[in-house]
Formats: structure tokens, sequence, C-alpha cells
């Protein structure tokens, strides 16, 4: 995702990729699911609990190129939920008007990336070779930053709103279990006290 493409410093344009905390190295023969990621990020096998591969990851790229160049993330619903259908679905289109100065060649790199199937998607070696990064003539457009900016913003209180419900679950969690202990230290289902509802976690959305 963007924040974990950084600067090495503030006016270079040298970049390195971080965070590889749930990173895995894959060989041709390995069949691996996995139920981790950014909901707007991963791809349609991660959401289908299907095997993952090199194109997993292209996929996420092509999310990435899509919300760097118009500042909107492309399957983002109201909920986790939602956006798991978009993705599922591939429902994106480049309508909004951040898109208008956009050439053909970006939006074509993007489609060829955002593929249900991956080995639809193109692979690394064809996003180098792609005439979109091969464009000689680019021009002097400045592409506007506001979106991506708020796009940021969101995503760092979001972040701050699943570290609060996180932290809710675990308390309800431990709430439920000292309760727990206490009507065995009773010894006798009578004696046990009915738990609060707000003992118990909700998700806010």
């Amino acid at each position: 995702k963007p924040e974990n493409v950084v600067c090495t410093q503030k006016n270079d344009t040298n970049v390195k990729i971080i965070d590889f905390g749930t990173a895995r190295e894959l060989k041709p023969t390995d069949k691996v699911q996995v139920l981790c990621g950014t909901p707007e990020f991963v791809a349609p096998e991660v959401v289908k609990f299907d095997c993952i591969s090199p194109g997993t990851d292209m996929w996420s790229l092509g999310v990435i190129c899509y919300i760097l160049l118009s500042g909107y993330s492309p399957f983002m619903g109201d909920t986790d939920s939602e956006t798991y259908t978009n993705i599922s679905k591939v429902e994106y289109d480049f309508d909004a008007e951040e898109f208008d100065i956009i050439s053909e060649n970006a939006k074509a790199f993007i489609s060829a990336l955002l593929k249900e199937k991956p080995t639809m998607r193109m692979d690394a070696k064809g996003c180098l070779e792609h005439a979109w990064l091969m464009e000689k003539d680019i021009g002097n457009t400045v592409i506007k930053t506001d979106n991506l900016r708020k796009f940021l913003a969101r995503r760092r209180w979001q972040r701050c709103g699943q570290a609060v419900r996180a932290m809710k679950r675990m308390s309800g969690l431990m709430q439920r279990s000292r309760a727990n202990s206490r009507d065995s230290s009773l010894g006798s289902p009578a004696a046990s006290p009915t738990v609060s509802p707000l003992a118990s976690p909700r998700t806010a959305r």
C-alpha cells in the first residue's frame, strides 16, 4: 500500500518498500493460502481463500497505481464486506475527473493488473516493458495530490479505529474469561451472573 513505499530522503527519488511483517517467499511448487492484508489492497484470490502467487502482488500494484494517480481507492466500500464484494467482482472504473488528464497507457497499465485471474495479470517484466513506463513525451502536467493526501489521512484514522476496536474485543474477551473463572470457582450454574451486553465487542463501521 502507498504508506509502505517511502523515499529514502525527503528530496530524493530513491524509494524503498517497507513493512514485510506478513511477507512470504514462495517457491513455484508452494500452495499457500492467506487471510491477511489490508482489505482495499488484497487480490480476489485472498478474498476467496484461494492459493496466492506472485500475481497477487501484481494486483496490489495495480491498486496502488490507481490510488497514486487519482487519490481514490478503486474497490473501497462503506464496509470491509462491501470492499471484498467489489474486489471479487472486479468492479472499478476511471470515471473520476482526476483521470481526465491521465494517459490511456497509464489506464491500460492498471487494467492489465486488475484482472480477476492471477494468470491473466501482467507480470513484473511486462510492467517494466509497458508502453506507459516507456513514454518519452509525458508532458508537464502536474498530478494533483490533494485527494491522495485525503486518502492517506483517512487511512490513518481507519488504523486508529481498528486499533480501538481490537482493544475493545480484547477487553470483552478478558471480561468473559474472568466471568467464566468466577463461575467455575462457585461451582453452581445458578450462581452464574448475567453478562452485560456492554461486555460484547461491537465492530463500528
